[in-house]
């Protein structure tokens, strides 16, 4: 079974900042909403090591948060220089962040990565986690929903099978509105 195609049109990291995220003030459902704050403590709670990566940390707030959960040295990504410009401005004394046209230059640099409500924005899931899979020494988390959500940015819902088909050799378990996909190196283990 394919993915559900979601009700919004593609939008570049940098429109999707401005036009949405920075335009309606969207960090505020990370605090306001329970489901969100459980969805990065989950994600947090996965993480070994200590040096980890918030993948789409659009301006930071989920990187505070996943801190928050799960203390270390934390680097929110972010592929709109907007999000990275607004995150440096409110929460650049604690944390590092970085803007990344392509991540593929960020491989074997953390010991843990999360990739939280992204891969349903972009055009080539498959692509994106093979880069986040070559980031992460350890391990690499990705969450996205389970239903179609009123986004503009979303390009697609997945089910089960088709994140698993994006996403091989992860595990996927659904915790409420949300897939979790995770997947560890094994050469992690081995250290």
């Amino acid at each position: 079974m394919g993915h559900r195609k979601a009700t919004g049109a593609y939008m570049d990291a940098e429109e999707y900042i401005q036009k949405h995220w920075v335009k309606d003030l969207i960090w505020r459902h990370i605090a306001g909403r329970r489901r969100h704050h459980r969805r990065l403590k989950r994600c947090a709670d996965l993480m070994t090591g200590s040096t980890f990566a918030d993948v789409g940390c659009a301006c930071g707030h989920s990187t505070a948060e996943l801190a928050k959960f799960h203390p270390g040295n934390w680097t929110g990504i972010d592929f709109s220089r907007t999000a990275i410009e607004r995150a440096m401005m409110e929460f650049g004394d604690r944390f590092n962040f970085t803007y990344c046209g392509s991540i593929e230059r960020l491989a074997g640099m953390y010991d843990g990565v999360v990739c939280s409500e992204v891969i349903e924005h972009v055009r080539d899931p498959a692509a994106l986690v093979e880069a986040l899979k070559a980031m992460t020494l350890g391990t690499l988390v990705v969450t996205t929903p389970v239903e179609v959500v009123s986004d503009p940015g979303h390009v697609r819902v997945f089910t089960e099978e088709s994140l698993a088909a994006a996403f091989p050799l992860a595990k996927i378990t659904r915790e409420g509105p949300y897939w979790f996909a995770v997947w560890q190196r094994m050469e992690a283990f081995k250290r």
